[in-house]
C-alpha cells in the first residue's frame, strides 16, 4: 500500500540518495519513486527482492509440475524403482 512513509520524489532521491537507500533497507516494504505524480520505479530491500524471486520460481516450478503427463509421471516412478535397486 502506498503511504506517506513509502513515497519518495525523484528530486529527494537525487539530493538524499544515501538516506533514501537506508529507508528502503529499513522500512521492510517497497518504496515508490514518483516523478510528476506518476510512479517511475519501485525500490525494494535486496532480501525482500530475493524472497519474491524465490516465490516466483516456486510458482513456475509448480506450474511446470502440474503440466506433467501421466506417462511422464509413470516414467519418473519407474526411474525411482531402478534407482532404488542400484
Amino acid at each position: 500500500m502506498i503511504t506517506d512513509k513509502n513515497v519518495i520524489s525523484i528530486s529527494q532521491m537525487r539530493k538524499e540518495t544515501e538516506s533514501v537507500l537506508d529507508k528502503v533497507k529499513n522500512l521492510g516494504q517497497p518504496v515508490y519513486l514518483f516523478s510528476r505524480s506518476q510512479i517511475k520505479a519501485v525500490l525494494l530491500n535486496p532480501e525482500e527482492f530475493a524472497k519474491m524471486q524465490e516465490l516466483i520460481e516456486n510458482y513456475h516450478d509448480q506450474r511446470e509440475l502440474l503440466g506433467v503427463t501421466e506417462d511422464e509421471l509413470k516414467q519418473a516412478e519407474d526411474w525411482n524403482k531402478v534407482k532404488a535397486k542400484v
